[in-house]
């Protein structure tokens, strides 16, 4: 089953490449600058979404597998999130049932 927490997490994962990236071209010297950010860099910005600045765009971006996924599920198959996490359990009261 999908939750909400997945499409975000997924999200959160598209923002958190992105940073990756942005850190990863930051430290490439100058010589080698340029050919990195035309190839492997725009390649792969172009992957998470189309929003950036290179002409090479990606035929399905991770940006868009979350539209299309959030679009077949909508926000009402999700509102809940399913995740051991959000599961209570109850603690055993041992004096009342030793008093019983």
């Amino acid at each position: 089953m999908t939750t909400r927490y997945d499409q975000e997490r997924f999200e959160d994962i598209i923002d958190e490449i992105d940073n990756l990236l942005e850190e990863a071209i930051g430290l490439i010297p100058e010589e080698v600058y340029d050919r990195a950010k035309s190839y492997w860099y725009s390649s792969m910005v172009s992957s998470l979404n189309n929003n950036s600045e290179f002409v090479k765009k990606s035929k399905c971006s991770m940006q868009d597998t979350l539209k299309e996924w959030i679009s077949i599920y909508g926000q009402k198959h999700i509102d809940s999130d399913t995740s051991i996490d959000d599961i209570y359990i109850e603690p055993l009261n041992l004096e009342s049932n030793n008093n019983e």
